[in-house]
């Protein structure tokens, strides 16, 4: 039996992993994939990196280029609300594929990362 795989609206912020991830933050989103808990996290700056360019803000964001901290964050939360369908489509996808980053417990985490984000937007824009 194939098990559901829900999203919660509320959206969250944690402090990232810049060795890993490449940003100070992540925006982080919440599924439900039967009785597991599956926090789906961002990096803020693949976010502002592929969204905030196409969406007519110019172009890369590291460094001291960008917004300050909380800018960014508000800039994040904008560009992922408008963008909903394609982060959870790519959240939704990883979570059947059992890409889980790690796990305690019945709570998952998985990375969307900037490479992925890029294919899906770009897919999302040949479709319309």
């Amino acid at each position: 039996m194939k098990r559901l795989i829900g999203f919660d609206f509320r959206t969250s912020w944690q402090d990232g992993s810049p060795t890993e991830h490449g940003s100070l933050a992540e925006l982080c989103f919440k599924a439900r994939h039967g009785t597991e808990t599956v926090i789906c996290r961002v990096p803020c700056m693949a976010i502002l990196n592929v969204l905030q360019a196409p969406a007519g803000g110019g172009g890369d964001f590291e460094g001291s280029n960008g917004a300050n901290g909380q800018g960014r964050r508000q800039i994040c939360e904008a560009l992922y609300d408008a963008n909903r369908p394609a982060f959870q489509a790519l959240a939704r996808s990883k979570i059947a594929a059992g890409a889980f980053a790690m796990s305690i417990g019945h709570v998952r985490s998985i990375l969307i990362g900037e490479d992925e984000l890029i294919s899906k937007m770009r897919e999302t824009i040949l479709l319309h």
